[in-house]
């Protein structure tokens, strides 16, 4: 099937099933073969961690964890954290970002017992002193993540003064150090006359920072870069999340054989033949290819891809409300039909519904709610 024979079918389906407001989609067969790509790609004896504000719905984790037998998750803010502790008792939980000493504190409030499924991640010698006196606060270890810069230059400490903050966090009670994150989201987005020696440079640093880590977590890897990483190196745990699903933001040459899986699915409300541009109707009717349709909603984050060709129409510009969309002739839409958009992001998309609806063939399977932000 063609991509655009898929598309039509998806279109088609969501239709003749009633859907009658936007709605972020995932398709199953998709999700499907884009587990079995990772199965090709990641190294099994490594550590395999999902990033879950990368596909924020529990039912849709759970999904991919099943079939990747993964029991470990990257999570990014405390509403997320608290949701993922509640529903799922047993996976280990790497903090993706550092909290604020008051949110890890209202973590630990709630879930005392959980602490030693918690890696927090530090990035300076304040927050790992603040941890420190949050482990006195409750009573319990806290064990730290160590971010180091490898090349992104985001923050983090870097490789060559990391040792003397884990010697601080051993010397001070309350705390373990449980590894390090090296984060190399830079790598894939650098022009080719750059990449090998940023390559170099960045796996120099993480050998560096893994040097310092008696027997812990060395984690590593994104959507496009988890396969960097083998059984035997110094990188022992590998995150990836969009990847499952290719927003657009994760297309690569590289990534071929992931498809996407994730779509907004909108109505059009209004089809427009011959539309005049405002402010100049006294002007002859257009000799124009394309028409122009207006979906509900709008400024979504993404491109159109159905109709096919599809694009913002440069004389309305975007627009949160019944945003005008440029077709070509020939197509044969009307009020009703459904739009597709093939979003940036999973992320933000994903939260920004509130619900996941699934479907097989073009054929809804159920709705998933998705997990705060």
């Amino acid at each position: 099937m063609t991509h655009d024979s898929f598309l039509s079918q998806l279109s088609e389906g969501l239709k003749s099933q009633g859907v009658d407001a936007a709605t972020v989609v995932v398709d199953l067969d998709r999700l499907d073969a884009n587990i079995e790509a990772i199965q090709r790609h990641a190294d099994p004896a490594l550590n395999w961690r999902l990033v879950a504000k990368s596909l924020p719905c529990f039912p849709l984790l759970q999904y991919v964890q099943r079939a990747l037998s993964i029991n470990s998750y990257m999570t990014f803010s405390e509403p997320m954290m608290a949701a993922l502790l509640s529903a799922d008792v047993e996976a280990d939980h790497l903090v993706g970002r550092p909290f604020l000493v008051s949110a890890a504190r209202r973590i630990l409030s709630e879930f005392i017992a959980d602490a030693p499924r918690i890696q927090w991640l530090v990035d300076s010698e304040t927050r790992v002193a603040e941890y420190s006196a949050l482990a006195q606060e409750f009573g319990v270890r806290l064990r730290l993540s160590f971010e180091v810069d490898v090349g992104l230059h985001r923050g983090g400490f870097d490789p060559a003064s990391v040792h003397e903050a884990m010697e601080q966090a051993r010397s001070l009670p309350g705390l373990e150090v449980s590894g390090v994150m090296c984060y190399e989201a830079h790598l894939p987005k650098l022009p080719s006359v750059l990449k090998a020696r940023a390559s170099a440079a960045c796996d120099s640093r993480i050998t560096r920072a893994a040097s310092f880590v008696r027997d812990g977590c060395v984690n590593a890897g994104g959507s496009l870069t988890f396969d960097r990483y083998r059984a035997g190196g110094d990188v022992n745990d590998i995150s990836f999340g969009s990847i499952l699903v290719q927003p657009t933001d994760f297309m690569s040459k590289n990534r071929d054989d992931f498809k996407p899986a994730l779509f907004i699915a909108t109505p059009v409300l209004k089809v427009m033949h011959k539309n005049p541009i405002p402010g100049l109707e006294f002007l002859p009717d257009r000799l124009s290819k394309t028409f122009d349709l207006a979906i509900q909603g709008g400024y979504y984050k993404g491109r159109p891809v159905f109709p096919p060709q599809a694009t913002y129409s440069k004389i309305f510009g975007r627009s949160s409300n019944q945003e005008v969309w440029s077709c070509p002739s020939g197509w044969d839409v009307v009020a009703g039909d459904i739009a597709l958009l093939h979003p940036s992001q999973s992320e933000t998309v994903l939260s920004q519904f509130g619900t996941v609806t699934t479907v097989r063939e073009g054929q809804i399977v159920d709705v998933w709610p998705c997990l705060p932000g």
